[in-house]
């Protein structure tokens, strides 16, 4: 696969810039914060959707800014590829919305669109055009120095090692190594990874019972202490009952002994109620007649209050009227 340009559109900063290839190795030089790294985010993220980093467009600062540093909205970023088989174009933009009732857009989040040869196509279809010319793996691999020792995992490194010189025969290295006799009885017909799998398990099984023990153990002692507590508070039940027993025996010897006076102090004792019942039930008639006799006194000395006014005023009428009888004889 031969790079023939690649177009750079509002990406990083960069606003309109084509690098012409023409199919041949290149090397790019320049001062710090030239755009080296630019171009070289913008080949990555064109085949993979990353940067040189690995980090997504949401990441890496993928937007273009004004003079003072604040992002310039509502405009496309986009990279295009075109090889000497493919070309490919890939577009990051924002998503503005207009919610019902509300009179401005507000930002939702971004689209990506892609193309191949011209034709837009979705994401997926997109993926496997870029896998049949260069795959993701293989990519990092050739332009990221840190990933295949420090990024990949050890299983796929030893895959690619093995697709570059072969893959080794395990018979060869028992034969080689007199200590691994023992080795195709441990693997027992199935292969190292599957033997793997079930040692694990086992192993994690193991594990697990190691890590029950000392419950087990607290088990069977809480088992052991509470026979123990049950034999304890039996015992403590039988004293109680004997406790009581020894109570009651007491109460009916005390019976047996008083008899006829036991009876009598219960007698007195309800004659006594009956007295204090009856003492108060005449202390209430007494303070009820005490009461309507008020209310009879207070009713008299109202009629008296009543007629004093009349009474005075006949008294001075026929005390002038005597006066004057006494004036004309």
């Amino acid at each position: 696969m031969k790079l023939q340009k690649l177009i750079l559109k509002n990406f990083k900063g960069i606003r309109d810039y084509t690098f012409e290839a023409d199919g041949r190795s290149m090397n790019v030089f320049g001062r710090n914060e030239t755009g080296k790294t630019t171009l070289f985010d913008a080949m990555t993220w064109l085949l993979t959707g990353k940067d040189s980093r690995d980090r997504s467009a949401d990441s890496f600062g993928i937007k273009t800014r004004d003079k003072n540093g604040d992002v310039i909205h509502n405009i496309e970023h986009e990279v295009e590829g075109v090889f000497d088989e493919i070309t490919l174009k890939r577009c990051y933009q924002e998503k503005w919305t207009r919610k019902r009732g509300a009179s401005q857009e507000t930002f939702s989040g971004h689209t990506t669109d892609y193309w191949v040869d011209g034709e837009p196509v979705k994401a997926n279809e997109y993926q496997e055009a870029v896998e049949e010319i260069m795959p993701e793996r293989l990519l990092k691999i050739l332009t990221m120095p840190d990933y295949f020792p420090e990024q990949m995992h050890w299983s796929d490194r030893r895959d690619v090692l093995f697709d570059l010189v072969g893959d080794i025969d395990t018979e060869e290295i028992i034969t080689n190594y007199g200590d691994l006799e023992r080795y195709p009885k441990v693997l027992d017909g199935k292969s190292h990874e599957a033997r793997e799998k079930i040692l694990k398990e086992k192993r994690r099984d193991l594990d697990k019972e190691l890590d029950n023990i000392p419950g087990r153990i607290d088990e069977l002692n809480g088992r052991l202490y509470t026979d123990i507590g049950d034999v304890e508070e039996a015992k403590a039940t039988v004293t109680e009952l004997k406790e009581k027993k020894d109570t009651i025996e007491a109460k009916r010897s005390e019976v047996k002994s008083g008899g006829r006076v036991a009876e009598l102090k219960v007698e007195r004792n309800e004659l006594q109620a009956k007295k204090q019942k009856l003492k108060n039930e005449h202390q209430q008639q007494i303070q009820d007649s005490l009461s309507d006799q008020r209310q009879k006194v207070n009713e008299l000395q109202n009629k008296v209050d009543e007629a004093e006014p009349s009474w005075r005023e006949s008294k001075r009428e026929y005390e002038s009227s005597s006066a004057e009888d006494r004036l004309s004889k």
